[in-house]
């Protein structure tokens, strides 16, 4: 089993993430391919990914959350909208890094929560 940590540096990263830099930001399924992420999805073998993808999101929330006082998930975002929406990005870039399919949601996320602060 692949260990996981989150490093903030992603929280205070540029507003996209390039495979090379997502190899720089995380632990864990830093080797990972989007298409790994869709063929493990398909056989019902993708329990490690999802737990890490759940861990990554609800990571950078928590520390948004410290910055800023609110966080990036809200009670809409549970987990299979997260899977769903790396299924999507992973289905479109399958050469791309599974954590990079994480950290456009996060990013996402991050923007969708900043717009909802203004309003």
């Amino acid at each position: 089993m692949k260990r996981v940590a989150l490093v903030p540096l992603l929280m205070a990263g540029a507003m996209t993430l390039t495979s090379a830099q997502a190899d720089n930001v995380v632990v864990g399924f830093q080797q990972t391919s989007c298409g790994q992420w869709t063929q493990a999805r398909a056989s019902h073998q993708s329990a490690e990914m999802e737990f890490w993808a759940m861990g990554f999101v609800s990571g950078a929330s928590f520390v948004r959350q410290l910055e800023v006082g609110t966080g990036v998930l809200d009670s809409a975002t549970d987990a299979q909208a997260i899977y769903s929406r790396i299924d999507n990005y992973c289905r479109s870039k399958p050469l791309e890094l599974f954590p990079s399919a994480a950290a456009s949601l996060v990013i996402e996320l991050r923007a969708r929560a900043r717009a909802l602060q203004r309003d």
